[in-house]
């Protein structure tokens, strides 16, 4: 029940953020008719080469602002689109292998332009390549700790908490591009909502449909797959906005002491790594 007044709450903050960005872009009609107008405008850019693009300015703008570490080439990750038989899925980080020898690589579902807008891009650089899913990991991979911790991959609220955090970091005046950071944050808002809608609740498959078209400027199929994952996963869905959430408060704690030292904060949450979150306070407070 928390959880998912937690949700319907977060779903009511991102859609005043959306009535907001509609005034400031001079949009009319209401907020539904907004959402489903904008995310329509896109441009003719490839989105591999875009994301390399996207790639170059997070390091050089963003990294010096929030980050005190220098990203050299040979720690890129590479940038790929997904295969015929993944057509299906949207975005995805693959970890590189412990030599090396084989690069982290983002995955881009680019074998139709309509399967991603280009202007999501930015937000999903962010949560797959730098600083998310890419620079976690090859931090970890550096540390020197043992084997398990280098490649568990269970503890999903610190990993896709932190991929979801590094999404509020973005740097853009691009109106679109806002309007997509803010779509994405309502979607993982959203699946706190359905998830325990589904599993706590007991909504039907119909009911959670309706649910997420009226918010989401998705395709039938993207929604209908979506749901097929809360059913088949329990719980995996409020691993990102509950993550993300625990990191945000943890920041707050933090610039108690230390005001709007994000460089210090994200030094620390990156040291401890992948691990419960109740850990991940425990030994946070040890540091602060």
């Amino acid at each position: 029940e928390k959880i998912h007044n937690l949700g319907l709450k977060y779903v009511t903050e991102y859609l005043k953020k959306l009535k907001y960005l509609q005034k400031k872009m001079n949009k009319s009609g209401d907020v539904f008719d907004f959402i489903q107008e904008t995310s329509l405008k896109t441009t003719d850019k490839n989105h591999i080469s875009e994301l390399k693009t996207i790639r170059e300015k997070t390091i050089q703008y963003l990294y010096p602002k929030y980050f005190d570490d220098i990203i050299k080439k040979k720690d890129y990750y590479d940038i790929k689109c997904v295969t015929k038989e993944e057509k299906n899925t949207s975005a995805y980080y693959l970890l590189p292998d412990l030599k090396k020898n084989k690069k982290g690589t983002f995955y881009i579902n680019s074998l139709n332009s309509k399967n991603i807008n280009t202007h999501e891009l930015h937000t999903l650089s962010l949560h797959e390549g730098y600083p998310g899913h890419h620079y976690e990991s090859l931090i970890n991979l550096n540390k020197d700790k043992p084997l398990y911790f280098k490649v568990n991959n269970t503890y999903i609220s610190y990993i896709e908490g932190w991929g979801l955090y590094c999404e509020s970091l973005i740097q853009t005046k691009n109106n679109y591009e806002i309007f997509w950071n803010i779509i994405y944050s309502l979607h993982r808002s959203i699946r706190l909502v359905v998830d325990t809608g589904i599993h706590y609740y007991g909504w039907s498959y119909e009911k959670s449909f309706q649910y997420m078209n009226k918010y989401l400027p998705m395709s039938d199929e993207f929604i209908k797959n979506e749901i097929c994952r809360y059913i088949d996963d329990p719980g995996q869905a409020l691993t990102y906005k509950i993550g993300e959430n625990f990191i945000q408060e943890l920041r707050k704690l933090y610039f108690k002491k230390h005001k709007n030292d994000y460089s210090g904060f994200h030094k620390i949450i990156l040291s401890i790594g992948p691990c419960p979150l109740d850990i991940l306070k425990e030994k946070f407070m040890t540091y602060l």
